[in-house]
């Protein structure tokens, strides 16, 4: 087993899309109104479905894998990561459900950098004074099987 590549569920950003466009409906009336309030609420509903259509339209037409574990180079999350984090630097890998949602929590080792995140993430994990050593992957919108990743997970963690 070389490496498991993951892609985001195509369904689920479909259905993202026809959300952003229910949202964008919604906005119509408000925009229309006399009531400045109102029409603030209403160009809200417009940029809340102008990101959801966005981040949904990228993600449904790119053809790149979103998760990749591999056995040779470690685990890259496209989303949070701009390199791979390799499993020397990796002590522990198991999933974890947190409120109805499917993550991969991985724990580092004190060898981990952070500039291997990317800027968002980084300077979040900086207000905890760098004591970044859990992270979770969310597998919530990702197609894929079980049982391939608990394969290579158990691999990894002997």
């Amino acid at each position: 087993m070389k490496s498991i590549e993951l892609y985001t569920d195509k369904v689920k950003m479909i259905k993202l899309l026809v959300m952003a466009a229910v949202i964008f409906l919604i906005g119509i009336k408000p925009v229309l109104s006399d009531s400045t309030f109102v029409v603030v609420i209403g160009y809200l509903c417009f940029a809340i479905a102008a990101g959801c259509a966005i981040t949904a339209g990228i993600t449904l037409f790119s053809s790149k894998p979103t998760v990749i574990l591999s056995a040779n180079s470690g685990i890259f999350d496209r989303r949070i990561l701009k390199k791979p984090i390799s499993w020397n630097e990796i002590a522990k890998v198991e999933f974890v459900q947190n409120r109805n949602l499917l993550f991969l929590q991985v724990t580092a080792t004190d060898r981990f950098e952070l500039d291997r995140f990317r800027t968002l993430y980084r300077s979040t994990a900086a207000k905890t004074d760098g004591a970044l050593k859990k992270f979770d992957i969310n597998l919530s919108q990702i197609t894929f099987n079980r049982k391939h990743i608990e394969t290579l997970i158990r691999q990894k963690n002997k």
